[in-house]
């Protein structure tokens, strides 16, 4: 923060300004991401709610779908409470809904054959799923699925929310493309486990957030990011394959905790440009980073109890030490 005092001409503005500095490095941080109030919706916009409470995912989805038709361009936000069960067809959502979820969607049983528990179309945008509540849960019962899954999709918030054992990917995003811009997918606070796949995997996508989520006991990668333009931020990414996996470029790796992995975090070939600094990596397995790719910069992150800190196989990158000297290749 700048504040520029010689052109202040009274002392106590001065003053004022230099409490104000004080007052700020003094208020605690808070989590990065705080949750919007019916997302996407404009003041003089007014939106279709369906209250549901009960009856199966086929009522909820017949109830989504009426609502459509009789209002073709309203924004629908879906308050869904209780406890509801999927074995063949998803909870599809496509454009302009809004799904908040105050209770759970579970798979029927490990024999279940949905694709996932809830579907966003091909081609759909503005569209978000949101946990309004601690038991906001999608459990996929170790079927053969993912829990949320979004293709070609824009302008999409994943929020809040827990998902879990999952054979699938946990979350599922793929964007409109790494070269198209202005995607705006966000995917926060959510809590992610017991994936066959990875926890959270955000693909062909730019311009991107994914930030505040906890990650753990993946079989793959806790997050795994195939995109550009992308910041991952706050996330606690650990006890899995590795931590964050990461390919594309001008991405931004900030303040993520990465322990308990086989690696902390991989920069694989075919990540460029992408800046790693001021994460946590302990106690992982093989190492606490991997550098496969090229012009990459790792600076500022702090090491303990990694076999090896950090493993540089690419090239052009910029590698630099800073609390303590590297162990690493």
């Amino acid at each position: 923060i700048y504040f520029p005092l010689k052109t202040c001409r009274s002392p106590i503005v001065s003053y004022l300004l230099v409490l104000l500095i004080g007052l700020l490095w003094a208020v605690p941080l808070k989590a990065l991401y705080y949750e919007p109030e019916n997302p996407f919706i404009a003041p003089n916009e007014v939106p279709v709610i369906l209250n549901i409470s009960s009856g199966t995912i086929a009522s909820v989805q017949q109830a989504i779908d009426t609502a459509r038709g009789a209002n073709p361009d309203a924004f629908i936000i879906i308050n869904l409470s209780g406890a509801y069960t999927v074995t063949s067809t998803p909870l599809v959502l496509s454009s302009k809904q809004i799904l908040y979820l105050d209770g759970s969607i579970i798979a029927s049983s490990s024999g279940a054959t949905a694709s996932s528990l809830v579907s966003v179309g091909s081609g759909q945008s503005f569209v978000a799923i949101m946990g309004f509540g601690p038991g906001s849960v999608l459990d996929g019962q170790n079927a053969d699925m993912h829990g949320i899954e979004a293709l070609a999709s824009s302008r999409l918030i994943i929020d809040n929310l827990t998902v879990q054992h999952t054979l699938r990917d946990g979350v599922s995003v793929q964007g409109l493309g790494n070269t198209v811009w202005d995607a705006q997918v966000s995917i926060s606070r959510c809590k992610v486990s017991g994936s066959g796949g990875s926890g959270i995997r955000l693909y062909d996508a730019n311009q991107c957030a994914v930030v505040d989520n906890i990650t753990q006991n993946n079989t793959l990668a806790g997050i795994q990011l195939s995109a550009d333009t992308t910041a991952v931020a706050y996330n606690i990414c650990n006890f899995n394959a590795t931590g964050i996996s990461v390919s594309g470029t001008t991405n931004s790796i900030y303040k993520n905790t990465c322990n308990g992995n086989a690696s902390g975090i991989r920069l694989t070939t075919t990540s460029s440009v992408t800046k790693v600094t001021a994460n946590t990596f302990s106690s992982n397995s093989v190492n606490g980073v991997a550098v496969e790719g090229s012009q990459n910069t790792v600076f500022d992150n702090n090491y303990s109890g990694n076999t090896l800190d950090l493993d540089s196989q690419g090239s052009n990158n910029f590698i630099l030490a800073s609390t303590k000297p590297l162990d690493g290749t």
